[in-house]
């Protein structure tokens, strides 16, 4: 696993991927992809907001997505700009301690 950035499109991999303090893309793309699961440890922050530009996409697809409490996901598009999409791929999703019910 690792990380590597291509064509404005940054790549996390791994087994199990963990995301503590702040990953920023400058409004870049963030794909991540764990063979096992993705947590988002308590106060980590993933941000794809451009100043004065569109956001990046955030993909995570894993079997388990974990989002303990406090992590975030930013992909707001400022002002005028457009915001990126945020997809979570997994069979199973947890914010804090709760499962994510299905709607």
């Amino acid at each position: 696993g690792g990380a590597s950035a291509d064509t404005g499109v940054t790549w996390l991999s791994g087994e199990t991927v963990e995301v503590v303090g702040t990953l920023a893309t400058g409004g870049g793309n963030l794909m991540i992809q764990g063979d096992e699961g993705v947590v988002a440890r308590a106060g980590a922050t993933v941000d794809t907001r451009k100043t004065g530009g569109a956001a990046g996409d955030v993909i995570v697809s894993a079997p388990a997505i974990v989002l303990e409490d406090g992590a975030s996901i930013i992909a707001t598009g400022v002002g005028a700009n457009a915001g990126g999409l945020v997809a979570l791929i997994a069979r199973d999703i947890t914010e804090g301690s709760r499962p994510v019910p299905w709607s």
